[in-house]
């Protein structure tokens, strides 16, 4: 049976694409040929780009394993994005990337948003600690207009 993902190594980036329905057995099998691919001495990972627009179902079960997946590979300090455009897919990769608990982990709409993260060095806290000072002092301009209107 023809598993509904593939791989493919494009020199450090590993690009995997999940399409049709996928269910626990699907990735388990993804997860330990990533598991073999990792293991080999004569291949270097440095980014994984998980493709989900292909994706028609996900089942529970293998999203719940998908996030045990990405646990895992939060252990070999890897940066990993999940695109895709379709809002169920998208929450779903930003679930999977907070239930891992991976810092390493994102959650694009698109790709050419995925090669920004890429090409910059922030990790998930950062941006984190970023918006939210941004977000707090917009706040506080606010404020201060709204008192600046006062008598």
């Amino acid at each position: 049976m023809a598993s509904p993902w593939t791989i493919e190594l494009v020199g450090y980036r590993l690009h995997v694409s999940l399409f049709e329905r996928v269910r626990l057995e699907h990735v388990e099998r993804l997860d330990a040929r990533l598991r073999v691919m990792f293991g080999d001495d004569d291949v270097e990972i440095d980014e994984i780009i998980v493709f989900l627009d292909g994706i028609e179902g996900l089942s529970p079960k293998a999203r719940y394993h998908l996030a045990d997946v990405q646990r895992w590979i939060s252990t070999c300090r890897v940066r990993t994005v999940y695109v895709s455009n379709r809002p169920l897919y998208r929450g779903v990769a930003l679930w999977v990337a907070h239930q891992s608990d991976d810092f390493n982990a994102r959650s694009f709409p698109t790709l050419t948003s995925a090669e920004h993260w890429f090409q910059t060095r922030d990790e998930r806290p950062q941006v984190l600690r970023t918006c939210a000072l941004t977000c707090l002092r917009l706040l506080e301009g606010a404020g201060q207009s709204k008192k600046e209107d006062r008598p």
